[in-house]
């Protein structure tokens, strides 16, 4: 086979169209044939980016006409899977003719350049802070792809913009940009929080359809999310979580402490409605995000897991409750309705270690809904909906879809249910420590988490707030999950 190099050197300008197809057609044979070296997929990539340019952008002398173009993207995006050629790929000029080509695409196509773009950054650390920066800024070409673009294109600049977020070491000036920028026409307070906290909400409708692309979409958003709850309070001075952290001069760690530009105008417990919690920026989708039910038998099936992920980054605060368990009174507080509801579910009985926690979910539950009903004659303000329920009962069917009956927790049917490279603690840790969370943040919580906790040590459930401690063993999965905090 003669050099595919020499072969696309010798295309006239422009090129009969089969020609230039079977040239592409025999590059891409040879790359799978392992027979192109990284020396000559460099000089490809450059070329045949060299001659989009002409034809797309500059309308210059080039091998390509526009029909040719979808096999070039695709001949380009394949030649740099390789390091070598991404570091061709990643210099400021190759990368900002990358995004102009980007913006020529249909939006309702496959965007392989902004695909070249993102292997680029995947295989490329040096391409991240050069594409972000002023000289290309792709930054804020990828916001407005978050904020205006198909389905297709934002699962693309959610990728990109996750892989530019990486490091704090070297990323750091863009995520603050990120957070603090004003942006003209962003809802909220106008930064580019709102917009991805607002592309959240979109992409979780459409996964509710089924829609694939926006489940991994939903991914790497959500990686985007975690990066910038992750980084920024480490880049920035900002609130203190406890007294212990203040004390302290070790270096800052995630959750120790938080910035409220992460999540602006959180609402007080007084008077906190509807219609404000809608406009905060981060919590309240990632929120709705944590109760959507998953389509597949696995309770923590993705993206619930990176949902949890940004989840524990953020504190429970007495500000921000409402949006984290709903606008209720405390569980703890008299009403007859909830005495009746509760009492009716009382009584000693054993069960299943996941129809324990089942049941005193539902207590738990059914108690919150009779504190919640209006006493007058006008319809309730509709609720948000309680997180700390939810993490529960995720806990109780997760441990049901792993564990069922009375499994030993070292089964080796437990791995064959995991996803690929995942351990069981890697799973459900961050579940958990979510619980712990909650229970740190706020006094109502931790006070049910104890009461399900002895319910299900008893074998017994009570009324909440007049629960019997018992000496009662708790089964064995739940012994090793709930954390030892609550006690």
């Amino acid at each position: 086979m003669s050099s595919v190099l020499d072969q696309y050197n010798a295309l006239s300008t422009p090129a009969p169209r089969d020609q230039a197809s079977a040239t592409f057609s025999a590059i891409l044979v040879a790359i799978m044939a392992n027979q192109v070296d990284a020396g000559s997929r460099k000089s490809l990539a450059q070329l045949i980016l060299d001659d989009l340019r002409a034809t797309l952008l500059d309308n210059t002398i080039s091998r390509l006409s526009k029909d040719d173009t979808p096999q070039a993207f695709s001949t380009l995006k394949t030649l740099g899977g390789i390091p070598e050629v991404a570091s061709t790929l990643g210099t400021p000029s190759n990368l900002r003719c990358l995004l102009k080509l980007s913006a020529k695409i249909d939006n309702s196509r496959q965007n392989d350049a902004l695909r070249c773009i993102a292997n680029t950054v995947l295989l490329n650390e040096s391409a991240r802070v050069t594409f972000v920066g002023s000289v290309v800024d792709g930054g804020s070409a990828c916001i407005n792809l978050l904020q205006k673009s198909s389905t297709e294109h934002v699962f693309l600049a959610s990728r990109i913009l996750f892989l530019c977020t990486a490091a704090a070491s070297s990323a750091g000036p863009f995520i603050q940009w990120l957070v603090e920028h004003k942006r003209p026409n962003a809802p909220g307070s106008g930064t580019a929080i709102d917009i991805i906290g607002a592309k959240l909400d979109d992409l979780v409708e459409l996964m509710k359809e089924g829609n694939l692309v926006a489940r991994e979409a939903t991914t790497d958003l959500l990686k985007l999310i975690f990066n910038l709850c992750v980084h920024y309070p480490k880049l920035v001075d900002c609130e203190v979580q406890s007294p212990e952290v203040a004390n302290s001069d070790s270096e800052k760690v995630m959750g120790d402490y938080w910035s409220a530009r992460l999540d602006r105008g959180v609402c007080s417990l007084s008077n906190c409605v509807l219609s404000d919690i809608n406009h905060l920026s981060l919590l309240p989708p990632l929120n709705r995000a944590f109760h959507v039910s998953p389509h597949s038998s696995n309770p923590l099936e993705t993206p619930l897991p990176h949902i949890i992920h940004s989840l524990i980054t953020i504190p429970v605060l007495p500000t921000n409750r409402n949006v984290w368990f709903g606008k209720q009174p405390s569980v703890h507080s008299p009403d007859s309705a909830s005495s009746s509801s509760i009492s009716s579910m009382g009584g000693g009985f054993k069960e299943t270690k996941s129809r324990l926690l089942d049941r005193a979910s539902s207590v738990l539950s059914a108690g919150r809904r009779s504190l919640s009903r209006s006493s007058g004659s006008r319809p309730p303000t509709p609720m948000l909906q309680d997180s700390a329920l939810r993490a529960y009962e995720l806990l109780d069917a997760t441990l049901a879809y792993f564990m069922p009956g009375d499994i030993n927790s070292d089964d080796p049917s437990i791995r064959s249910r995991l996803p690929d490279g995942e351990t069981f603690d890697d799973l459900v840790s961050p579940l958990v420590i979510l619980l712990t969370r909650f229970c740190l943040g706020d006094e109502d919580c931790q006070g049910q988490d104890k009461e399900l906790v002895s319910s299900c040590q008893s074998g017994s459930i009570q009324p909440f707030g007049n629960t019997a401690r018992s000496s009662g063993q708790m089964p064995a999965p739940l012994a090793e999950c709930v954390p030892q905090s609550v006690e």
